[in-house]
């Protein structure tokens, strides 16, 4: 599946991240998640699956997020998942999100 899984449906993007998210998967996670970007539609970010994440992954999540709400697209977490929620309160960079997401009802 690669860091990520993109589905187009219903005039918006879900993007699933994978289990894990490390150094090693961050140029292809970047990459991919550009390709969501490029869609400009409503994306949907669902973190739920995510086991293993390091900082080089968690700040290419800031970064596509930031990137999103330069282009005004809506992005909404939908089941951030608790390990990735915990990772991100750690490292510093939940902050960084939070400025840029509506969570999902």
């Amino acid at each position: 599946m690669g860091p990520v899984a993109i589905r187009r449906r219903n005039n918006q993007v879900r993007l699933e991240l994978s289990e894990n998210l490390t150094i090693s998967q961050a140029t292809l996670l970047h990459k991919k998640l550009s390709k969501g970007l490029a869609a400009k539609l409503p994306l949907i970010l669902n973190g739920e699956r995510v086991r293993q994440v390091d900082t080089a992954a968690l700040q290419v999540l800031v970064a596509f997020c930031k990137n999103a709400q330069e282009q005004g697209l809506s992005l909404r977490y939908q089941t951030p998942g608790d390990y990735l929620h915990l990772s991100l309160r750690l490292s510093g960079l939940a902050t960084a999100l939070e400025a840029n997401k509506e969570m999902a009802a």
